[in-house]
């Protein structure tokens, strides 16, 4: 039995081994940007790029998910990450950078919904509001040396280098996660893709609190954007900014970790749900961020954004695990993800829009106040809709076998 929980945990920290991966690219991506001359348009363009590699994959994704072994779907876009890492240095002063930031998001998009899928299948349905908290937090331990780690290794030898080290880093994942991870497979016999997919997408459709849910977790994404800003702003110099980003991301994770342990197992209890509405008061903190930018006061209102942004994530997980049909859940894990996914670098773009015309207080204090919004009134919907369970599409209502 200790073994097997032993395993369970290793495995799910190992699949999240790619966002981990994704969240260290980021840092790096920047960092080999700007040293090789390039300037913020090319690196918006570069994160645009990635967004749409995420939103292509994105839409196939969950149905590849639900039909394939998910291990062999994870290997394979390891492998790909380490390949375009690789060659990622040669191209980043240029538009040639492009094509390989489309490669990397299709890795990412295709990665994360059978990561998920395992996840969730691994752990049986009455058990997976308490073991998803619990899981976050360990995700989240994991997710907190890759940024930090990617920011402390530019610093000490330059982008490059860190590149290089992130390859080995991505292929030792890759191993473990194949060693350590149950692949469930679907026990019914699964339609044509066409039709699977479309089947995703219908399922959307008609199921309102889903919506709502993803919707949510869609919005708290906007709350990291003014930060980011800030942090391109303030920067002096290309290891400072770098640097900088990678810190504040792991201080995102560490309030993620704080609210988890603290609140994850209530959840969908009113005191996590009352922690969720709260979230208003985080405007004041990115407003703050904005007119003080001191690393320090950073510092504080990434821990609260952390905070709030992971609590949101376990809320809409625990739901979407324990309410849809389990042969439905790589295709809304997928659509899910891709949501997600897409809003953040879509928020960049449209916060540096409105920076300059509306200054960096209003900005922050409008991407907080959305999230916010969107968050109050999402959970106060699926709250009121809890006690009706989604109706079963009738070709997916059957089950799977959970492994694990």
């Amino acid at each position: 039995m200790i073994h097997g929980k032993l395993r369970a945990r290793l495995g799910f920290a190992f699949l999240l081994a790619g966002p981990v991966a994704d969240s260290a690219i980021v840092v790096i991506t920047a960092g080999l940007v700007i040293s090789a001359g390039g300037d913020a348009a090319l690196l918006s363009l570069a994160f645009g790029a990635r967004c749409i590699g995420i939103l292509g994959a994105g839409i196939v994704a969950g149905t590849l998910a639900d039909r394939l072994d998910k291990r062999a779907i994870i290997l394979s876009t390891y492998a790909g990450r380490c390949a375009l890492i690789a060659i990622l240095p040669a191209l980043a002063g240029g538009f040639h950078i492009l094509p390989v930031m489309v490669a990397l998001g299709v890795c990412s998009g295709l990665s994360q919904p059978a990561a998920t899928t395992a996840v969730y299948l691994s752990v049986p349905r009455d058990d997976r509001a308490d073991r998803l908290a619990v899981w976050h937090s360990l995700s989240l331990t994991v997710q907190v040396v890759a940024p930090a780690a990617a920011a402390l290794l530019i610093s000490a030898t330059g982008p490059t280098v860190s590149a290089f080290l992130l390859v080995a880093a991505v292929a030792i994942g890759a191993t473990c996660a194949c060693a350590v991870t149950p692949s469930p497979m679907r026990a019914d016999r699964p339609t044509g893709f066409v039709h699977d997919t479309r089947e995703g997408f219908r399922y959307l459709r008609e199921t309102h609190w889903l919506r709502t849910v993803i919707l949510v977790s869609a919005a708290q994404t906007a709350l990291p954007v003014p930060a980011w800003l800030l942090i391109v702003n303030a920067g002096s110099s290309e290891r400072w900014f770098a640097g900088a980003q990678g810190y504040i991301m792991a201080l995102f994770a560490l309030g993620g970790i704080v609210a988890t342990s603290l609140l994850g197992k209530r959840i969908p209890s009113r005191t996590a749900q009352s922690a969720l509405l709260a979230q208003g008061a985080i405007c004041v903190g990115l407003v703050a961020l904005s007119l003080y930018p001191p690393f320090s006061v950073m510092a504080v209102v990434a821990l609260l954004v952390g905070a709030a942004i992971r609590l949101g994530s376990v809320w809409a997980d625990v739901l979407v695990a324990t309410r849809v049909p389990e042969a439905m859940l790589g295709r809304v894990a997928g659509l899910g993800a891709t949501l997600a996914n897409v809003c953040m670098p879509v928020g960049y773009m449209i916060a540096g829009a409105l920076l300059a015309p509306l200054g960096s207080a209003v900005t922050a204090g409008l991407a907080a106040a959305v999230s916010a919004a969107v968050t109050v009134v999402g959970v106060v919907l699926v709250s009121a809709s809890a006690q009706a369970p989604p109706a079963l599409s009738r070709p997916d209502a059957r089950g799977v076998h959970a492994a694990g």
